[in-house]
């Protein structure tokens, strides 16, 4: 059975997480997906390139040397989309920047998919899953039941995940728009924006640092450490299962 994206080619600039991930999305779905990688292989080396590397050819090219530039312009010129995660401007540099690229191939969706907006003051900033998480808040002191503060942090790509899933879905749309309107587009999904479709009303405390979130209602769930030094996550939030942990734990009076 022929999947959604079966006859679609994509060249994969990315690295990383974000970049990648979108190819290994997009690559599920049956797209031919070529991915680009420098002379030495990816620049992240991990086990995990196993998994967002899946399903797609590879190609390797020095995009600083012209017959290895040419042969990288040659691929997007005859490629439905691009997957890049580079900071703005690095592409176009290169000579594969979205306005080039899309000159040259007018039916192109071109993704980009950089830590900060092309317009954001922080634009050049290098954008590693930490800075990001600093600049959203998902790294931060927040109060524990006790009243304490202890910074938060997860391993957890949240940023590039994030970002990935989103890039592909606003590629998919632009793909569909190519049918009715017979033309490409740009498309800018930056990581620090599509974080916040993962950190809901607590995203909004970036405007109010004073609002610590704490919920009253909320007290009896957080981590606590037993008397072994263990720690247990205790998520008896609410009336109705805080109740039913006492009566489990025999407590006859609270």
């Amino acid at each position: 059975m022929a999947g959604a994206l079966d006859g679609f080619r994509v060249i994969d600039f990315g690295q990383y997480i974000a970049g990648p991930l979108v190819g290994m999305l997009m690559a599920d779905q049956g797209a031919d997906v070529i991915k680009v990688d420098p002379p030495g292989g990816p620049r992240w080396k991990t086990p995990a390139n196993a998994t967002w590397n899946r399903g797609k050819r590879s190609i390797v090219l020095d995009l600083k040397q012209a017959g290895d530039l040419a042969t990288a312009k040659g691929l997007v010129q005859g490629a439905d989309v691009v997957v890049e995660n580079f900071r703005p401007g690095v592409m176009d540099r290169l000579g594969l920047g979205a306005t080039a690229m899309t000159e040259a191939n007018p039916r192109l969706v071109y993704l980009s998919l950089p830590g900060f907006a092309s317009d954001d003051p922080r634009a050049s900033t290098p954008a590693w899953e930490g800075i990001l998480g600093a600049a959203t808040a998902t790294y931060r002191p927040r109060p524990s039941a006790s009243g304490t503060d202890h910074p938060i942090y997860t391993a957890i790509p949240i940023s590039s995940n994030y970002g990935a899933f989103q890039g592909a879905v606003a590629t998919i749309m632009a793909l569909i728009s190519r049918e009715r309107d017979g033309v490409g587009q740009r498309v800018e999904v930056p990581l620090f924006d599509a974080t916040f479709a993962s950190i809901g009303r607590d995203g909004m405390r970036v405007h109010n640092p004073q609002d610590t979130g704490l919920d009253l209602r909320n007290i009896w769930g957080g981590h606590f450490q037993c008397k072994d030094g263990r720690w247990v996550r205790f998520a008896g939030t609410g009336n109705q299962n805080l109740g039913e942990f006492v009566k489990a734990a025999g407590i006859t009076s609270w």
